[in-house]
């Protein structure tokens, strides 16, 4: 009998017959066993069909493979720690409340992984932290395995940082340690048959000297076997701009029916919780819809609230309150009984040795620790902080795991409870170097990498300091840009040149269903002056309009004549279009977003030099200031 009978023939067995015990919360064994059985058929007539020579397994070997796999993968995912939950994972539905994505000016569900896979084979999902991309991930990841005929596999970048491995290794390593029995020569060979959805989870925790290469690895996976599907989390990042063959799509933000819903999920002390949804649902939500929109600040609300009469405004205000609040947090078993702090350290030395840590596990982009080096970074800040002596790393890890609730510890692993923890500190660490080290810190940092305006870190030093921040991270970008521009006598074909590397017709989503347009399209050169002019852009611009109205019939002759004399998807550069008959237009139509936020980028630094100068620094003027 083939092995394609066998596995016809099992389709219809019981759950018993594969040794499969599931509990009656989980995803049913016969579901487990009809998605295998389907994938394992395709996947040996496929292989079989490709490789004349492929005796050595049958169907009935791939499909027993792949059950083990989804068996152990489906058990692992289907639980998770939380801030509330650190001590023993919790259930993902019992806490986890689905967000939708925006494709375009659309909004999509993403309760069913079937409306992700209607858009396209390549997803990018973005979304700031917090917001629960890993868990809707692993949501996607079981709901794959109840409503489609893809095998999910889900894969955590941030395993490369430490350890020479490719995406293939990650994902074979992956499966191994999940059950999968088969020699990875098999598995390669079951990729051609197109029986799965990948899921990339974190790539911005991937390091920086690493992100190129694995950047690459994927696109190369997805190029070489296309019939599959890949999906990837990370936080907004330009660098995927470059991303051709991917749709991004953003993750959006909690509703305030769905913030409630949430919070009632959640197992917390039930009078507290009720007073808080019933604030939530009387203007609170509004009044600070920024922290109450994302899961993971909605959650440190709840937990501050009993605690504090009202919630700050500034970011950096609302994580120093959740701090003192996790530090000095009552037992909730226990009324009265406050934690007892093992390094016996006082409040402000704790976060002083913890800010110190998370600035230089940040910089060196160390996101989960083993104990070995998590002790060797803690001794260094101890230190560091002149507390030599006063108490033990392990007793501050213990405090760190059990009483302040800063990290999860995960087998052999401890990991923040959310990164934006590790940036908020990193930053308040920032905040007590002297210019003379902060400005040579911030802007060599953003040099290596410009992607770094976007992060978290940057948002909470902006937030604490808004005008030092300004002062030594990017005035000195936008004072260097703004010599350069003057030298060249301030044309706007210099200023694109500098910028971009060319201009190209393409089709481009827009539109309330995400379809597509003919526009133009930019292929970025320098994304560290752009980083400098977007910053203050994004933060100070208050006009109606983010891009100045031009005329229709001015777009439509750029258009026309690029398809004419350029084509589609052709690099045109900014030397062609400067000599064309469509110069003065192509600035009025393409290029005015751009040079608009460079002046208004430029006006402002201009203001700022001038209130600078005119500053009263007399004794007197000063003390009134102040």
């Amino acid at each position: 009998m083939s092995g394609t009978e066998l596995l016809d023939r099992i389709e219809n067995q019981p759950a018993g017959d594969f040794n499969v015990t599931l509990d009656a919360n989980r995803i049913a064994s016969d579901t487990i066993i009809k998605l295998v059985a389907f994938c394992g058929k395709k996947i040996y007539e496929t292989v079989s069909a490709r490789y004349k020579d492929h005796a050595a397994k049958t169907a009935i070997d791939y499909g027993q493979a792949f059950q083990r796999y989804l068996v152990a993968a489906e058990e692992k995912y289907s639980k998770t720690k939380t801030l509330l939950y650190r001590k023993e994972p919790k259930n993902l539905y019992d806490f986890y409340e689905c967000v939708g994505v925006r494709y375009g000016n659309r909004q999509v569900s993403t309760e069913q992984i079937e409306n992700l896979l209607e858009i396209g084979r390549n997803l990018l999902i973005t979304g700031t932290g917090g917001i629960g991309k890993s868990t809707m991930l692993k949501h996607l990841f079981l709901n794959a395995i109840e409503t489609t005929n893809y095998i999910p596999i889900f894969v955590e970048l941030r395993n490369v940082n430490d350890r020479d491995l490719t995406i293939s290794d990650c994902i074979y390593e992956n499966l191994r340690n999940l059950g999968f029995g088969l020699e990875r020569e098999y598995f390669e060979y079951s990729l051609e048959a197109g029986c799965f959805v990948f899921l990339f989870d974190g790539y911005d925790e991937v390091r920086q000297s690493k992100a190129n290469q694995v950047s690459a690895e994927i696109k190369t996976l997805c190029d070489r076997y296309p019939e599959n599907y890949f999906i990837l989390s990370s936080r907004p990042a330009e660098a995927f701009v470059g991303w051709n063959s991917f749709v991004e799509l953003e993750a959006m933000k909690l509703s305030r029916r769905q913030a409630i819903r949430l919070v009632s999920k959640l197992d917390y002390n039930p009078p507290i919780k009720e007073k808080f949804l019933h604030a939530l649902s009387n203007g609170l939500f509004e009044k600070h819809r920024s922290f109450a929109s994302n899961p993971l600040l909605l959650t440190i609300m709840l937990l501050t609230f009993e605690d504090h009469a009202s919630i700050p405004d500034k970011l950096h205000s609302f994580y120093e309150q959740a701090f003192v609040t996790l530090f000095n947090r009552h037992d909730a078993t226990k009324d009265g009984y406050v934690r007892d702090i093992r390094s016996k350290l006082p409040f402000e030395d704790f976060k002083r040795v913890f800010a110190h840590f998370c600035f230089k596990s940040y910089f060196k982009s160390d996101y989960e620790f083993r104990e070995d080096l998590l002790t060797e970074y803690i001794e260094m800040s101890r230190d560091r902080m002149n507390l030599s002596g006063r108490f033990s790393a392990a007793d501050y890890i213990l405090d760190l795991t059990g009483s302040v609730c800063m990290l999860i510890q995960d087998g052999f692993v401890y990991r923040f409870t959310h990164r934006s923890f590790q940036e908020y500190f990193a930053a308040l660490c920032t905040m007590n170097f002297p210019d003379v080290i902060q400005q040579p810190l911030l802007t060599q940092w953003l040099e290596k990498n410009p992607v770094n305006f976007n992060s978290g870190y940057v948002d909470i030093l902006f937030d604490i300091e808004e005008d030092r921040f300004l002062r030594n991270a990017i005035f000195p970008f936008l004072r260097r840009f703004r010599g350069w521009y003057e030298q060249e006598g301030r044309t706007p074909y210099w200023l694109l040149k500098f910028i971009f590397e060319s201009a190209s017709l393409g089709y481009y989503p827009s539109g309330p269903d995400g379809e597509e347009e003919t526009g133009i399209g930019f292929t970025v050169k320098d994304r560290l002056y752009t980083g400098a002019v977007d910053f203050i852009w994004d933060r100070f611009y208050t006009g109606p309009n983010r891009v100045q109205p031009v005329s229709q019939e001015a777009a439509d002759y750029v258009i026309d004549y690029f398809e004419k004399t350029y084509g589609f998807d052709h690099d045109v550069t900014f030397e062609e279009i400067e000599q064309s008959e469509i110069s003065e237009d192509f600035i009025r139509y393409t290029a005015c977003w751009s040079i608009r936020k460079f002046d208004f980028a430029m006006d402002f630094l201009e203001r700022y030099e001038q209130e600078t100068a005119r500053r009263d620094t007399s004794l007197a003027s000063l003390i009134d200031s102040l």
